[in-house]
């Protein structure tokens, strides 16, 4: 684990250990330091790579824009405490580092990190062998008004993770395991969202040695095999989410908690 206050620091530790094929970035307090070079640093080796940002100017911003990690398979992007109201999530340069790298993605964890659906959609969209998927949007303090906060988590997100839609408009095909975890408080939009996740969990779903199974096998088409849906600051209908159940009697690993009950 190397401390960060520099870029400068940041590339020689990576030409230092040449060999390395994990590597977890935890930022100091403070801001780190931007550099006048435009170089580029390339590390062949590393295949799992998580970044946990403490408040202050990002260092994912200036990852994103200066590294490439062609073996890269595992990403986790973590803000350690609290939320930054001002954080825009890079998109551009998140999506120029995967294009630059030409990686191959299978483990994408995001946790406390403000961006917005369509910027997430966008990132998944470059990570098409996506296998694992976790997504948590944050923990906010609760004097804070947090449904003015933007979360990935909601309905739009939602919608575009079900299967129904073109074939060369799906994303992340291959999925297996999906984790969400919601801070976000109760509203009178909730229920559409249960029903949006509960119709995207079934259209994922391809009962094992049934026809559809084979079918959505050989054009690409992974089935999802572990679902969670976590909401810390809401309570649920278990009547709502009961057409999981009989999914996870099927086989599929369905988690589904509220505030105070856990559903399935």
């Amino acid at each position: 684990m190397f401390w960060i206050h520099s870029l400068n620091k940041f590339q020689e530790a990576l030409h230092k250990c040449s060999s390395l094929e994990s590597l977890v970035l935890t930022s100091s307090e403070g801001h780190p330091k931007l550099t006048d070079s435009k170089s580029e640093d390339t590390s062949c080796n590393i295949n799992s790579f998580s970044i946990k940002e403490n408040p202050g100017k990002p260092l994912i911003d200036m990852i994103f824009s200066s590294c490439t990690f062609p073996s890269l398979n595992e990403l986790q992007i973590e803000r350690m405490r609290e939320y930054n109201l001002t954080y825009q999530w890079p998109s551009g340069a998140f999506i120029s580092l995967i294009s630059r790298s030409s990686c191959v993605i299978t483990t994408f964890s995001i946790r406390g990190i403000s961006i917005s659906a369509s910027d997430l959609i966008a990132a998944l969209h470059v990570m098409p062998s996506l296998l694992s998927l976790e997504v948590e949007d944050g923990e906010w303090h609760y004097n804070c008004p947090v449904n003015q906060h933007q979360s990935p988590i909601n309905s739009v997100f939602i919608t575009r993770l079900a299967h129904r839609a073109q074939s060369s408009a799906i994303l992340v095909p291959k999925l297996h395991s999906l984790h969400l975890l919601s801070y976000r408080m109760t509203s009178d939009a909730d229920c559409g969202f249960d029903l949006s996740f509960i119709d995207m969990v079934e259209s994922r779903w391809f009962r094992p040695g049934s026809d559809l199974f084979a079918a959505m096998s050989t054009v690409g088409r992974g089935c999802i095999r572990s679902v969670e849906m976590k909401f810390a600051r809401r309570n649920i209908d278990p009547v709502i989410y009961k057409p999981l159940r009989v999914l996870d009697e099927e086989g599929l690993r369905v988690v589904v908690s509220g505030m105070d009950t856990v559903v399935i």
